[in-house]
Formats: C-alpha cells, structure tokens, sequence
C-alpha cells in the first residue's frame, strides 16, 4: 500500500510504499482474548516474519480525553507517553510514581503495572509505543522560535507534531495545532514559530533494515 495515495496525495503522509502482515488475533468473534493473548500473538509473528517491524504511534481519540485507570500490560514493548492536552497525572507503579505533565513525554517500560491518576481534569495523551529489539524511539519536546533540519535516512524515520501554534517549512508546508508531518526519506527544514510548541518523533532501525520497506502488522 502507499500512505500517501491513500489519504488523497497529503503531503503529510510518507510516500514509500509498506507490506502489510494481516495477523487473526481473535479467531471468532465471541473468543475471550486478553492482552497476554495478543501478546503473544505479536511475539510469534514477529518470529515468522522477521522483517515486520513494530511500532506504533497514536492518540487517544478527540471526543474520549483520558480518564483515571490501569494500563494495560504490554511486556516487551518500551512506551512513551506525552500529555498533549488538559492537566497532569501520576503514573503509580510497584517500582514508583512517574509524573505526566503537559508536553513532558515520560518513558516506562510497558510490563509495569501502572494506575493513572489524574490531578484534575481529563487529558489527551500522545503514545508511542515499539520493540527496543528492533527499534528504538525518542520523543523530544521544543519550543519556539528554533529551526530544525529534519534527517531521515533508511533506518530513520522522523516525525512532527504540532502542539502550539505553527511550524512552517521550506517546501511551503504550514503545520497547525495537532497536524503531524511524516518524514521517511527526503530532508525537510521547518521553523518553529514564537510561541509555538511541537513533539519531535525519532524511530531508528536497529538492524539497518531499509526503513522505507516496512512491513506493518494489523492485529
């Protein structure tokens, strides 16, 4: 498939193409699956297809901010969590309290057993999530005014989410409040206006595998 031609020629969207691995994580329909089941799914199809490369970058839905309760458990997988919206929480854990403050991206590992409880109101909440074996993520929180070149090459893969504000780049790209730019292949040089704010996503390969070649796995 090609991200791009999908979403009607947005320049957001990376244009290489990816494979995709279609993974039946629920066989029927009324079969009781929990996340050790789907677990353990990802881990055997990592093995048969072992150029799949996992990672996953979302946000939780526009309409359903988040609200107080458990993580799920997610063993393996290493999560980054930034608030990108609303006020602060405490990430309680057996190993400790970890703090989520706004535009603060927070790094834990996803066999925690972790309760989020929230200082006030609901948030909204950026995650990235992937396998430290294959890949390694970084999310870095920056303010304006500053410039960034932006580098991706075949194991890197970088992104931009707009926070505050707006970022415009050379290309004549303007990027608003919660618009994320894509980056899998050419540079792209962007300003961070005054007063503007963004999270910058770096994913890198570890193994060299051709970024632009991903396979994605559906579960």
């Amino acid at each position: 498939i090609n991200g791009r031609k999908l979403n009607n020629e947005d320049s957001r969207f990376p244009s290489a193409q990816a494979k995709i691995v279609d993974v039946v994580a629920i066989p029927k329909p009324d079969t009781p699956v929990d996340e050790t089941d789907f677990l353990k799914t990802i881990h055997r199809v990592v093995k048969k297809y072992p150029k799949v490369k996992i990672w996953n970058l979302s946000i939780s839905r526009t309409g359903l901010p988040c609200s107080d309760g458990a993580f799920s458990d997610f063993a393996g997988i290493t999560r980054i969590l930034t608030v990108i919206k609303g006020g602060s929480a405490t990430l309680k854990s057996n190993e400790g309290d970890l703090r989520a403050d706004l535009w603060a991206p927070v790094q834990f590992d996803g066999a925690l057993k972790i309760f989020a409880s929230l200082d006030g109101d609901p948030l909204t909440d950026l995650n990235l999530m992937f396998d430290p074996a294959v890949c390694d993520g970084k999310i870095d929180a920056l303010r304006g005014p500053c410039d960034l070149n932006m580098r991706p090459n075949n194991s890197r893969i970088v992104a931009l989410h707009v926070l505050a504000g707006t970022a415009n780049s050379k290309s004549g790209t303007q990027l608003d409040v919660g618009d994320t730019l894509f980056l899998d292949a050419e540079p792209e040089d962007i300003a961070l206006e005054t007063g503007s704010a963004a999270l910058l996503i770096t994913i890198d390969i570890n193994d060299q595998i051709d970024a632009n070649k991903l396979a994605i796995a559906f579960l």
